[in-house]
């Protein structure tokens, strides 16, 4: 069962979430972390490249900066954590869990949470996706941090 529900959530989330490529251009940071070591290196592997094609490993070496993203890059970079998320167990999996849960919750012990400005641009394919995935994880993942995150999500 957990099998067939992870391949229908990650269907749902290809049909949500069309990948394109980032635009050199655009910053991928909002503006207080754009000069930092983390983004150069992020926009060095994430640039010109669409959600689809970006490795799980590369995810995980960048999964805390995910919250430092414009909510432009957000919406085009999410899916690829998504879809990591639903992948079978392994070494990355539990840190892409929490950083991705962590990056679609606000936290109030955060000095500054951009979560809402971060998920502004999320439709509502897009949220019941992203509701899916969390659901996905609390289920078969047993974190409680997941439950409390589909609570503060569906809110």
């Amino acid at each position: 069962m957990q099998v067939a529900v992870a391949a229908g959530l990650r269907q749902r989330t290809l049909d949500a979430f069309p990948p394109m490529e980032w635009p050199p251009a655009m910053p991928m940071f909002q503006p207080r972390y754009q000069s930092s070591l983390d983004a150069d290196e992020m926009v060095a592997e994430f640039a010109n490249r669409p959600w689809t094609e970006i490795s799980r490993r590369t995810l995980f070496v960048h999964r805390d900066t995910i919250i430092l993203l414009t909510a432009e890059a957000f919406l085009a970079y999410l899916p690829a954590y998504l879809m990591a998320c639903l992948e079978p167990r392994d070494s990355y999996r539990g840190d892409l869990w929490g950083c991705t849960i962590g990056s679609l919750v606000e936290d109030p012990s955060r000095t500054i949470d951009d979560t809402r400005e971060r998920t502004r641009l999320l439709d509502d394919e897009q949220r019941l996706v992203v509701a899916g995935v969390i659901g996905y994880i609390a289920l078969w993942g047993r974190a409680r941090s997941a439950w409390e995150a589909l609570e503060a999500w569906r809110r």
